[in-house]
């Protein structure tokens, strides 16, 4: 259970658990976190590995009395890890706003940036299409121009974003 927990706080429900890591099986989570068996295929063995996100083995010697071996929890640090230094110019993004709206592909976290300066709408469209031109020249082949913007020297646009 500790490591179910670890893993997500939501996940001391062990049905919601097995419900979002392993496909439901509720009954095989019950069993293995209680030792009621250890003849478990070996399908149902790497699922559990899987699921609770440690290496591989670990559910094998877990069941024989040994311990987990956990591997790091996906998106939070390990632990001694330095910390973020873009923490301050980026921080976790709010969600479900009115930036998420307009540009809702993980990549264009820049684009989100933008939106929610404090800037009439009209400078936040125009700081967006400016970023946007700026892309497309850096990713064009050499030699080729199009639109006045150079296709090998290209310096980054004059974005304005403030920092709180």
């Amino acid at each position: 259970m500790r490591r179910r927990i670890e893993l997500d706080p939501r996940y001391s429900n062990r049905q919601l658990f097995a419900t979002e890591r392993l496909g439901g099986k509720y009954r095989t989570v019950s069993d293995a976190e209680r030792g009621r068996r250890d003849n478990y295929e070996d399908g149902t063995v790497t699922a559990l590995e899987v699921a609770y996100a440690v290496a591989p083995g670990s559910i094998g010697r877990a069941l024989a009395g040994g311990e987990l071996e956990p591997l790091p929890v996906p998106g939070r640090p390990e632990p001694g890890a330095p910390p973020n230094p873009f923490a301050s110019v980026m921080p976790d993004e709010p969600e479900e706003d009115e930036a998420w709206t307009m540009f809702p592909d993980p990549a264009d976290r820049p684009l989100r940036a933008i939106w929610r300066q404090p800037l009439p709408y009209e400078k936040r469209v125009e700081k967006v299409a400016e970023l946007r031109e700026w892309a497309k020249a850096a990713l064009r082949p050499p030699g080729q121009e199009s639109a006045g913007l150079p296709s090998q020297t290209v310096t980054f646009p004059s974005l304005i974003l403030i920092s709180g």
